[in-house]
């Protein structure tokens, strides 16, 4: 007779997929806000449009790689039946929400 069946708290796979896949589409959407801000920018100056592209981009595709690392070491801790660690990963999104709002604010001011 086998023991009674080993119960988890947590579903083995779907929240931390979820929670990755809407990093991902944040990340994505930076991407795009970075792009639609350097088009703006390129009507007034080149400069801040390289500048929107030369920072924006790279921390987007970082902010994407940092939730696929905090999705793998979520779902690790897990299954060890250890709770998830807080990250940079909110951090970094606050940052470079606060970088594109400061993109705009200066084309609005530019402009």
């Amino acid at each position: 007779m086998s023991g009674p069946a080993q119960w988890e708290p947590w579903d083995p796979g779907l929240p931390p997929e979820r929670t990755a896949l809407a990093w991902q589409r944040t990340a994505l959407a930076y991407a795009a806000a970075a792009l639609g801000l350097a088009k703006l920018a390129s009507h007034h100056s080149t400069a801040l449009a390289v500048a929107v592209l030369a920072t924006a981009l790279p921390l987007s595709l970082a902010l994407l790689a940092m939730a696929d690392r905090r999705a793998r070491r979520t779902q690790d801790r897990l299954r060890r039946g250890a709770p998830p660690l807080a990250g940079r990963l909110p951090l970094a999104g606050t940052a470079l929400t606060c970088l594109l709002g400061l993109g705009g604010l200066l084309h609005v001011l530019v402009r």
